[in-house]
């Protein structure tokens, strides 16, 4: 069949809608990631766009990496393979589950890791000194 598979981005409290996929599985984290990469080297660019996206609002950078990732697809590609959910439960990632990148230590504007969450739910972590990648294998186990 697919290989079924959701992200979104983290800041605080405030997290993006959920971007699924039906059949990129775990090359839309790993193009999440390249973003993420890329996108910090902008941040240093005096005159890049990317300095409207350093605040780490994660309804921006799901629109910016959206744009990122669909800039080279045909538009029927685009919505043959992508869609957006409200959260993690409101679509199908039932492959390999949803990935949450947390901004929290990306973003300019607020230096302090949030504690992490209490989750019933297994949850693999990632550190990579920029960002946190929360890897929930099962949303709807709660």
């Amino acid at each position: 069949m697919g290989d079924r598979i959701s992200i979104s981005f983290k800041f605080k409290d405030d997290e993006s809608v959920a971007l699924f996929s039906f059949n990129a599985g775990r090359r839309l984290v790993e193009s999440a990631e390249m973003y993420l990469k890329k996108l910090k080297t902008e941040f240093e660019e005096p005159r890049s766009m990317a300095r409207h996206l350093e605040y780490c609002i994660p309804g921006r950078i799901m629109m910016d990496f959206i744009h990122y990732s669909t800039r080279d697809m045909e538009r029927e590609d685009v919505i043959l393979t992508f869609s957006l959910g409200i959260n993690a439960r409101d679509g199908d990632n039932s492959d390999n589950g949803h990935f949450i990148f947390d901004l929290t230590k990306m973003a300019k504007v607020y230096s302090e890791p949030i504690p992490g969450e209490i989750l019933k739910r297994q949850v693999v972590r990632e550190e990579t000194g920029d960002y946190e990648i929360k890897h929930v294998r099962d949303p709807w186990e709660e």
